[in-house]
């Protein structure tokens, strides 16, 4: 596959890792075959280049394509679905990015931070949205200009993963709406607290 071998002139540096890099793809393909995914050759020719050029390095690389293995079937259908899909999660990570950028200052911050929104997001995946990154790449920056802090930040992003499903179904719109009501009551209620202390 020539995408591969593309792949491999932009992340590879040694045999090895050329070997590393193929054997991964050759797996994502053999999943893909294991999940029936019909055209999953003419699917990878396409989304393979993708995934390089979204990639930093080697790793990057590999942990995208971890991403794609764990796409569902559906979202296999076509080129088109697996690479909108692809790019939300990338929008996703860009977007956990930004506000660690914003909250953190130090490396062990910054990843403690990033596994924190992973860690709520797998909740949210977990409550039956498989789809949790394509939300929370809107919601994230939303949460990043309104917060103070990075406790602030988790907290509500804890707090709108615990909405009901109803409110999630319904979309990015409703669920900024429902931070804003949040928020707003948070806030009123403070300064209620304040006036009577």
């Amino acid at each position: 596959m020539a995408a591969k071998e593309e792949a491999s002139k932009k992340l590879c540096h040694t045999p090895e890792e050329m070997s590393r890099l193929f054997q991964t793809v050759d797996s994502l393909r053999d999943e893909l075959r294991g999940k029936q995914v019909s055209g999953d050759v003419s699917i990878l020719k396409d989304v393979i280049p993708r995934v390089s050029e979204a990639s930093r390095n080697l790793q990057e690389f590999f942990d995208y394509i971890t991403v794609l293995k764990a796409f569902d079937k559906n979202v296999w259908y076509g080129t088109q679905s697996v690479l909108q899909a692809f790019n939300n999660h990338v929008s996703y990570k860009q977007a956990r990015e930004n506000a660690a950028a914003k909250f953190t200052q130090d490396d062990a911050n910054r990843q403690k931070f990033l596994s924190d929104i992973d860690n709520l997001r797998v909740q949210l995946v977990q409550k039956g949205f498989p789809q949790a990154s394509d939300l929370l790449k809107d919601i994230l920056p939303e949460l990043t200009k309104t917060c103070r802090s990075r406790e602030e930040f988790i907290y509500w992003l804890g707090e709108l993963i615990g909405l009901n499903a109803t409110v999630w179904r319904s979309g990015v719109q409703t669920i900024v709406s429902n931070f804003n009501d949040l928020a707003g009551f948070k806030q009123a209620k403070e300064m209620a607290i304040e006036k009577l202390a």
